[in-house]
């Protein structure tokens, strides 16, 4: 099995588009706190387990002084805060304010927190890891602000509903199974990830003796 991880993107509205339109087989939807998409329509089925939860946080530049180590949002509103123009969708009030700076590119916000161009970034706890390490900087969580699921939906229109519900369901079995048989364990120590086994697979999928 042959297969690495990628950083990923908030680009939700394009793959639900493509599914709702046949024009792709298979996509991810994110849900941040269940204020954005549902995954429940009649031109797609999705797994009902989200099988990645990640937790969406405001960081700092970890020796970046000026700004404390925790934050309420009262006090955020002193701070400017870059996010991913997509999670203003269905995200207001929060966004919808004059220190939240939209961008279209997660690469160029923490490029900014490195260059001190704005003061925070909001971005769940993978997209966050991976550029840290990427551009050589640490991080300072100040503040949680939710969660990101994620789930692999397929469409009916491509599929068949009967057809793209068995797909979902059998991912989901998939992911069980690889999990039984110690590959995700294995994939994650050679990937060096496995302080985030809690995050990869559905709480029902995991063992009693899982990291949380």
């Amino acid at each position: 099995m042959n297969f690495s991880p990628q950083a990923h993107y908030y680009s939700y509205p394009r793959v639900v588009r493509a599914l709702n339109q046949g024009t792709i087989g298979a996509g991810i939807i994110l849900r941040y706190n269940e204020q954005w998409l549902v995954p429940d329509s009649p031109n797609f089925s999705c797994h009902q387990h989200p099988y990645l939860r990640l937790p969406l946080s405001i960081y700092k530049l970890r020796d970046n002084p000026e700004i404390p180590d925790q934050l309420d949002l009262e006090s955020l509103q002193e701070f400017s805060v870059g996010y991913m123009r997509s999670l203003g969708k269905d995200v207001n009030p929060l966004v919808d304010q004059p220190n939240f700076l939209p961008n279209n590119n997660m690469q160029t916000l923490f490029k900014m927190l490195k260059s001190g161009r704005i003061d925070t970034v909001f971005a769940d706890i993978a997209i966050a890891q991976s550029w840290s390490r990427q551009l050589d900087i640490s991080l300072q969580p100040l503040l949680e602000l939710g969660a990101l699921e994620s789930f692999l939906c397929f469409s009916n229109r491509q599929y068949g509903a009967d057809n793209a519900r068995l797909l979902s369901n059998t991912f989901y079995n998939t992911l069980r199974a690889l999990n039984t048989q110690g590959v995700i364990d294995d994939f994650l120590l050679n990937n060096d990830l496995s302080y985030y086994r809690g995050l990869y697979l559905p709480a029902n999928t995991q063992t009693t003796d899982s990291t949380q």
